[in-house]
């Protein structure tokens, strides 16, 4: 896997892998290096740059966000595809 600086990275399972996360299927694993203005947010009030990393599942935001809060997660859940695709966003 080769990881390209100040871009976003995204990955695809192969196929027929069963790759998951929460429980729902893994459509895409994506992350971010440092010094990245793509896809790096800013954290509250120090302007210091955060890593943003996470998945994108098969299942809608209501049970992705469910699943987080069952779970005791910081994670946010960004909508991909309404209904269907949910991004999983962490941060470091």
């Amino acid at each position: 896997m080769k990881v390209s600086a100040n871009s976003v990275n995204a990955y695809c399972p192969r196929q027929k892998q069963s790759l998951t996360a929460l429980g729902f299927k893994v459509q895409a694993v994506f992350g971010s290096v440092p010094d990245d203005g793509t896809f790096q947010q800013t954290a509250d009030g120090d302007g210091a740059p955060r890593q943003i990393y996470g998945v994108a599942v098969v299942a809608g935001e209501d049970a992705v966000r469910e699943r987080l809060c069952q779970i005791g997660s910081t994670a946010t859940v960004k909508v991909v595809m309404p209904l269907v695709i949910s991004a999983v966003v962490c941060e470091k």
